[in-house]
């Protein structure tokens, strides 16, 4: 289902859950249809199709729980993602086959409590800013 991302996630400003696992979504994650959502709270985008990169331009102000596992994300990990995360309580990315390092924005997620990447092709040391999140109590 090539774009179909697009069909489901209509042009609202105030959407704060989005539960859309399981559903078999394919093609790519557009910049423009998740920055349109700009109250999102809840993102469950586990158990589908979804491939290209991880939106790279997105700022998830709001955002306390994002989950994108078990996709077929191939990029590095966004920077935009991190920098603007600073809500994001539990970020899901496991299972998919994100390349690269984990970029040092991760230390400005700052109340990040799981962050999961495993089952990924991420290679390198883990960043130093990882040791400012203090309140991170599972890593995967």
């Amino acid at each position: 289902m090539e774009n179909c991302f697009r069909v489901l996630v209509p042009h609202q400003r105030y959407v704060p859950l989005h539960f859309l696992a399981t559903n078999n979504l394919g093609g790519e994650f557009p910049d423009s249809e998740m920055n349109a959502l700009g109250h999102l709270k809840v993102g469950i985008f586990t158990n589908n199709s979804i491939s290209a990169s991880l939106p790279t331009n997105w700022k998830p102000k709001s955002v306390v729980h994002l989950d994108f596992s078990n996709n077929k994300f191939s990029s590095t990990v966004p920077s935009m993602l991190l920098s603007h995360s600073s809500q994001l309580t539990n970020l899901f990315l496991s299972g998919n086959t994100l390349q690269g390092t984990l970029p040092s924005e991760i230390g400005k997620a700052s109340n990040l409590r799981i962050l999961a990447l495993d089952n990924n092709r991420l290679e390198g040391t883990l960043p130093a800013e990882l040791t400012q999140l203090q309140q991170l109590e599972e890593l995967s």
